[in-house]
């Protein structure tokens, strides 16, 4: 009998970039527990790499107005482009965003699993660059 298809799982790992709290906790822990899942019928992948993005300074801490504008662009380049290159290119079946924002996938059947953590972009919208919250909404 032929072996069937790994179903090829994706972790959007790009928030722990700059993540201090929260979402970084949650994403390492969620990457953690993937290394130790028995791999028979998925494959799991974190991009980029959790274990360098996690350790980067890049985007972190006090930073100044130049560089957290350069993170906003850095986000929606990552989500518009440079994220569904890699789905496409690796055929990935079902990517995880655990920052809530999920590429929009067209070109064929991708499941996306956001995770919500909290709905301060809905609650206190004033937080929230108008240009850009609605594609967080």
């Amino acid at each position: 009998m032929k072996n069937p298809k790994k179903v090829r799982v994706l972790v959007d790992t790009f928030h722990l970039y700059q993540a201090l709290t929260g979402i970084k906790t949650y994403t390492v822990g969620l990457c953690q527990g993937l290394e130790v899942v028995e791999k028979d019928k998925v494959s799991y992948f974190t991009f980029p790499h959790w274990k360098s993005a996690v350790t980067s300074t890049f985007l972190r801490g006090k930073t100044t107005p130049a560089i957290k504008i350069l993170n906003h662009i850095l986000f929606f380049i990552w989500k518009l482009i440079v994220l569904p290159g890699y789905i496409y290119w690796n055929r990935i079946d079902v990517i995880i965003s655990p920052d809530f924002v999920a590429p929009k996938i067209r070109w064929r059947k991708v499941v996306t699993l956001p995770v919500i953590h909290d709905l301060f972009f809905w609650e206190m919208p004033q937080n929230y660059n108008p240009i850009w919250r609605p594609y967080f909404l």
